[in-house]
């Protein structure tokens, strides 16, 4: 019982993990608590009172809000007037995209 169910969960959970992004990888497992209690429920015949369902219900859906893509994804880019702009009194330089230099004094 402990053998084929354990090591079939944890091959298919390592094969599973080479193929989606770690942000599912991490999130996903925080569903098996309610899925015990749904089968708990269904195979086993427990009882679950409202504030357990009511649990199961909020768990699904923190991490379907979790698992949503973001409709933010990136910060709109600059337009050309203010890349060419002539930098005025106290202004940054502008970033280049190079790697980063060490100035003399720095460890």
């Amino acid at each position: 019982m402990a053998l084929v169910p354990m090591f079939t969960g944890y091959v298919l959970f390592g094969f599973g993990l080479s193929r989606i992004p770690v942000s599912t990888a991490t999130t996903l497992p925080l569903l098996e608590p309610a899925v015990a209690a749904v089968f708990a429920v269904l195979v086993v015949g427990e009882h679950l009172p409202a504030l357990g369902w009511t649990g199961v219900v909020l768990v699904i859906a923190c991490l379907g809000v979790l698992t949503v893509p973001s409709r933010r994804r990136c910060l709109p880019a600059m337009s050309q007037e203010a890349r060419t702009a002539p930098a005025g009194p106290g202004s940054r330089p502008p970033a280049h995209s190079g790697p980063p230099q060490s100035l003399p004094g720095d460890l």
